[in-house]
Parts: C-alpha cells; structure tokens; sequence
C-alpha cells in the first residue's frame, strides 16, 4: 500500500518544504512595507506569503498570487506574470481542484511559448500540467507533457533534470500496464543516473523498479531493487524513503508468509514515521501490523491495531486506511457473528471508497454488507448491494475490455502527437537560425550574403526533406485499404482519397460537389445525417455503420469516423475516415444464424444451459431453460434462493440445497462435475417436468452446466416396469394353476 504512496510522491512537485512558521510570514511582510521597493520584487515577496499559506490558507494564498498576477502585469514583466499561474495552480493542486490548477499551467505555457525569453521555461509548465493529469489519473495525457518536457532544450542539457523526467515517463507506462516500455524508461533513467554517480536518484528508480517487479509478479527481483534502494537511502539517511523501502519489504514477507519479519520491518517503518511526525505513513504502518497479526490468526491484537489505524486516519481525513480499516474490522466482525456490527463497518467503507471513487473498495464493501444483511433477512437490503456490486463488476469488464480496444490507437495517437511537437521543435529553430542571420546582416555585408546563401542551402534541403515526406504519406494513403473523404460546410464533396476511387469504381466527375448522401443505402440515409447533424452542432467527433454503393450496384458495409476540423483555418471541413467491414458483416451474420439453429436445437431436444456463481449465489438461465420452464422466451438472471423457492417443490429443496453445499466444498476443483434427477415445477401452464441435471466447475466459484427434460423418457421407463410387473403377475398365476393341476 505504500509504495502506490511513494510512486505518487515521486511524482509530486518538488516544492515538499513549505515553512509556515509566523516569524517568516512576519518577515516577509516587513520587507514588503520598505519604501522604495521594486514592483518585481513586491511580486517576489507576494509569491513567498503565497506559498507560506498554500497548505492551510486557500484564500490568503489565492489573495497574494493575485496581487502579484495584477503588478506583474503593470510591471510588464512576463517572468513574473508566468511564476504568478504557476504558484497559482500549485495552490489549487493542493486543494486537490485539478481542474483549476491545469487551466493556470496552461496560462503559464502559452505565455512561455509567446515569448522568446521565456521559451527555456516551457519545461516547467509542461511538468506542472503532466503531474495535474497523473494525479486526475489520465495518465495517458501526464505521459504526453512528461515526454514534451523532456523534448525542451532546457532538459536536453540538464541531463540529471532529464533522468528525473525519465523516471516519471516510466510510472506513468507502469499505471498504464505497458510493463516493457516502463521497464525501458527505468533503464534508461537508471544508466543516467549511474554515469552521473547519482546514488539518490538510482534508489528513486529502484523503488519503482521494485513496484514494476511485483505488480508483474516477480517477487523476488522487487525484494532486490527494495534492498538496493534501501542501502542507498540508509547511507545518505534519508529517513522517509528509508521507511518505505521498509514497508514495501514488510510486504514482501507477508507475501512469502514469513510474518515475523514483516512484523519487524513494518515496525521499523512504524518508529521511522513516527520520528518524522507522519500521520499519513503511521496509518499505514499500523494498518499493515493489523493485516499480520489477522493473518497469523492474532484476531484480539489484529482488532486494536485496525482500530488504532482507523482512528489516526479519521484524524487526518485519509480515505485509503478509512475504507480499508472499516472493511477489516467488517469482515471480522461478520466472522464472530455481530452482524449488526458488519454492517455499520461496511457502510463506513463503502462511503470512503465512494469519496475516493475505488472500484476495488466499493465491491468488496458491497459484497461485505450484501451477506451481512442477508444473514439478517433484510432481503431487499442484501439485494441492492448485490446488484450495485454486480453494475460496478460489469461496468469494470467493459472498461478493461475497451482500454484493450483502444490501446493501439493510443499508440499511434500519441505518435502523432510526438512527430507534431517534432515539427514545431524544426519550426523553432529554423525561427531561431533566421533570426540570428538577419542579426548578423546588418553588422556586416558580406556575412550577411553569406548568411543568406547558407539559409537557401538549408531552406533547399528542408524543402526537398518535405517534399519526399509529402510523397511518402501520399503513398501511404493511396495504397491503403481504407480510405479519406472531406466535406465542406457546405456538406459537399471537395476531396476523396485515391484508395476511394480504386475501391468504390468512381471517378472525381462522380464525387466532386457531390453529397455523400447520393451512393448511401436509402435505409441508412437517416444515420448518416444524424452524425452530419451532430458534427455541424459542435461535436468533435462521431461515427456509424452504413452502406455504400460502388460504381458497378454493389452494396458494401461501411464504419466512419468523422471529425469536426471546421475551426482549423487550414482545412475548414470535416474529415471521414472509412473502413469497408462487409466481410465481418457477414461473419456477424453467419455466426448469428448458427446461433439461431443452436438455439433451435436445443429447444428441440428439449435441452437449456445455466451459469451458477458460488460468491453471489446468482444463477443465469438461458433462453431455451426459460422456455422448458414456460417462464419466458429471454435468458434470466435470478437469484438461486428465490429460483428454489418458485420452481423446487418443498420435498426435494433439502436434496437441492445438499447438492449446493457439496458443490460449495468442490468450487476450487476445475473440472469437477455433479449429475443428477430433479422434479421442476413449471409455469403456464402450472405442473411439473422431471430433469437431468449435469455440470462442472469451469473456474473457483463458477458451475456451468445443461439441463435436460426426461419426463416422457422416466415415463416410458415406468411403463415398462409396469408392464413386466403385470406379465410376472400373469406368469406366477399360471405357474399356481399347473402346480394345482399336477
């Protein structure tokens, strides 16, 4: 839990040692009311009262900056009008509104840009909003502006300030999950680091290193990078990042089950952190021996140090520590049987992590207090948290599936980004070169032919370098699948790429001042201009499926993305991007009708499939179940108590409810299967069938299985039995009668 602290904390601005004692605010005031002072240094002495009350002023904070924002601008000083929206969004960054603090750092960056003397501080302003997007989580955007920053020729020749940016890239790949190019930046920023025998910085990245270790698993090499970085840290005594090192070991142990040393490093963190009067680490320390003694079965001293923690953090606001104390303390009173108690510890968590919007916390409370009531009867309760947690679990999956989805357009989203900055990164310094030339000009004639030559050489060489990047994209586009149309505000055709002309058989007489709309499906004529609507309104962008005609009648499924470049004086147009999908449509349509003969099959012979999760006791019917059952023509999702109440007669709950109780003992067995009879009532009509039921487990707490009706199979076998029973009758009496008879 501390290191996710710590790899925050190295990524926090370093601007940590705020003295707000009165004497220096005093002091500063002082200075401020001499005669005869600078207005530059009035804003200096503004900026420092600013940041004396940044941690617990809001107000007087935000009242010096804009004091010093006003002089700064009557001074005419864009250095100082620049330090005032930087100390301006470092005062909203620690009231945590993320939001202001990036509007500032983006005022700071324009005015960087527009001024030539201000261009080496780019830098800074670029860090400054990096930092604002990791702590919103957008780590994507963070890994952008950390990689600008390092772009800036003030980082090209600080190359220790450039390892520090390395090593910011590196966490924001490793909250990203792309381990490999975290892995590579940590490298990169670790040979730095030892060329320059920067030991401190070669821990910094050996802690991170540790975290990459043990988020993939390796448990072991994040020991190691824990220990190197440890014994640095303890050389140079640097008593914060010793005590992490400390806890991140405590974690290690704990993992290894060798709790007796996590103890003891946990301990050690605990005495570092209470030298330094951290509140925030002392929670976690405390937190951390709670989790060890509940591990190793010590549940009276787990108790009173969970408490201990809960009690500091509520102290201190601390919403991670909160959440999970209450949580712990939850679930071991829901184990000695106060349920009562379970369910206030839950609610407490559940809010906690609601405030720190945690989807981990949030399910796990919701699971806590779904059995809590349960156990309690308050059904309806124990239904909501359910339900909430299964929204939650679902919206999670989609969300992870759709990051993979968009993973590779990240990629080259972010390359585009990069080769634009690499453009303005030649603008820039073809600006410079020109500047300096005209400059040189009029000292002295001849430098200046000179000059102007040597410029028409290099304007000569960037032009042909355009010009073969020009042919190299126009390949690349011409010779592509799919293929580029622009619409004018005017909603007419004014360019299509040649990929078009080749795929669709038109030529530029067929498309040029035309609608888009004249070769779209008839039925689809209504989508396309509902995105055309949506895009004209103001949105960025949109998209949707349709059909396309080519030259020759045929119709081909099309996906489009459209984007909104009207305000770009360039172009002043919307851009559609098209992908021909008529082969996945058909596979979508062929994969649909085996579904279709699947499912007809099944009811055929009478036959449905069911899902059962153990943990939230949720059974899911399919559709061809529900209709054997005569509930229904769509798939169910019940719960497997109220399912045993609607459709188990009350003779054979007890066999049911033994079947689940066994299945409960084998959930961990993949591949265990159970088979069984059991009588099923069904609706409309009202009555009853007799089922086969068989499964098996296909994951921990997971059962799937088929459901067959063999009522008219056990009936014919019945008749059977019957009529043998009838023939033995008949068989003994005549076997009687000749036995008389003889």
């Amino acid at each position: 839990m501390k290191t996710f602290l710590f790899l925050n904390l190295l990524l926090c601005f370093p601007f940590f040692a705020f003295n707000q004692d009165r004497a220096k605010i005093d002091s500063l005031n002082l200075e401020l009311g001499r005669q005869g002072i600078a207005d530059t240094s009035r804003v200096r002495l503004f900026l420092g009262l600013s940041e004396e009350y940044r941690l617990y002023s809001k107000s007087k904070a935000l009242h010096y900056t804009h004091l010093a924002l006003a002089l700064s601008k009557k001074a005419h000083s864009p250095k100082s009008e620049f330090n005032t929206y930087l100390y301006t969004a470092l005062v909203y960054f620690y009231q945590e509104e993320i939001d202001s603090s990036l509007i500032f750092s983006n005022k700071a960056l324009e005015l960087a840009q527009r001024h030539h003397e201000l261009n080496k501080w780019e830098q800074v302003a670029y860090e400054h909003i990096g930092h604002s997007y990791y702590y919103k989580g957008n780590y994507k955007e963070a890994l952008y502006y950390f990689q600008l920053a390092l772009k800036t020729d003030a980082v090209k020749k600080n190359i220790k300030r450039a390892s520090v940016l390395i090593n910011k890239i590196g966490n924001c790949y490793n909250a990203l999950h792309y381990w490999g190019n975290a892995l590579l930046a940590y490298q990169r920023s670790l040979d730095i680091c030892t060329k320059l025998n920067d030991s401190v910085g070669m821990a910094d990245v050996y802690v991170n290193m540790g975290t990459l270790k043990d988020e993939t698993g390796e448990k072991e090499n994040a020991k190691k990078y824990y220990l190197m970085a440890l014994g640095i840290y303890e050389k140079v005594n640097m008593v914060s990042e010793i005590s992490v090192c400390y806890n991140n070991l405590g974690d290690y142990y704990r993992g290894e089950g060798e709790h007796e040393k996590a103890l003891g490093y946990f301990t050690k963190s605990l005495l570092l952190d209470r030298q330094l009067d951290d509140d925030f680490g002392i929670s976690i320390d405390i937190f951390n021996i709670a989790e060890t003694h509940l591990d190793i079965g010590d549940t009276a001293q787990a108790l009173t140090e969970y408490s201990r923690s809960l009690q500091l953090a509520e102290k201190i606001d601390f919403n991670l520590i909160i959440a999970n104390a209450n949580y712990a303390l939850g679930k071991i009173a829901q184990s000695q049987g106060k349920t009562s108690d379970a369910i206030a510890y839950g609610l407490n968590s559940l809010e906690a992590g609601k405030e720190m919007d945690s989807p981990e916390i949030i399910l796990k409370s919701c699971k806590l207090l779904s059995t809590a009531y349960k156990t309690l009867g308050q059904y309806k309760k124990a239904f909501e948290c359910l339900n909430e947690y299964q929204l939650l679990y679902d919206s999670i999956f989609t969300a992870e599936k759709s990051r993979q989805l968009i993973e590779i357009n990240t990629k080259y989203e972010t390359g585009e980004k990069e080769k634009q900055n690499d453009i303005l990164t030649i603008a820039n310094a073809v600006q410079r070169k020109n500047q300096s030339i005209l400059t040189i000009s009029l000292i002295i004639a001849i430098l200046f032919l000179i000059s102007v030559f040597l410029l028409w050489l290099q304007r000569r060489k960037t032009a042909r370098k355009l010009i073969k990047q020009k042919r190299y994209y126009e390949k690349l586009i011409e010779n592509s699948d799919d293929f580029v149309v622009v619409v004018g505000p005017d909603g007419k055709t004014k360019y299509v790429s040649p990929s078009y002309n080749r795929k669709m058989r038109w030529g530029k007489k067929d498309w040029f001042g035309h609608s888009p709309l004249e070769n779209v499906h008839p039925d689809d004529i209504q989508k396309i201009k509902k995105v055309q609507d949506d895009i004209f309104s103001g949105m960025d962008k949109s998209s949707c499926e349709f059909r396309l005609k080519d030259a020759n009648g045929n119709w081909h499924w099309m996906v489009s993305l459209g984007k909104n470049l009207l305000n770009d004086p360039d172009i002043n147009a919307i851009v559609v991007n098209f992908w021909d999908i008529s082969k996945r449509k058909k596979i979508e349509k062929l994969i649909e009708e085996s579904r279709e003969d699947l499912s007809k099959s099944q009811v055929f012979a009478r036959i449905g499939s069911w899902q059962f999760y153990l943990e939230t006791g949720k059974l899911v019917l399919s559709k061809e179940l529900v209709i054997l059952l005569n509930a229904g023509s769509e798939e169910v999702s019940i719960d497997i108590f109220d399912f045993i109440d609607k459709f188990i007669y009350d003779e054979d709950k007890e066999f049911l409810n033994q079947r689940i109780a066994k299945a409960a003992k084998s959930q961990d067995i993949i591949g265990y299967t159970d088979r069984f009879r059991l009588r099923i009532k069904t609706d409309n009509p009202k009555g009853h069938i007799i089922t086969e039921l068989w499964g098996n487990v296909v994951e921990p707490g997971l059962f799937k299985g088929v459901t067959q009706d063999i009522t008219d199979k056990v009936e014919a076998e019945q008749k059977i039995i019957d009529s043998e029973k009838s023939y033995r009758e008949l068989f003994d009496k005549a076997f009687d009668a000749i036995y008389i008879l003889n």
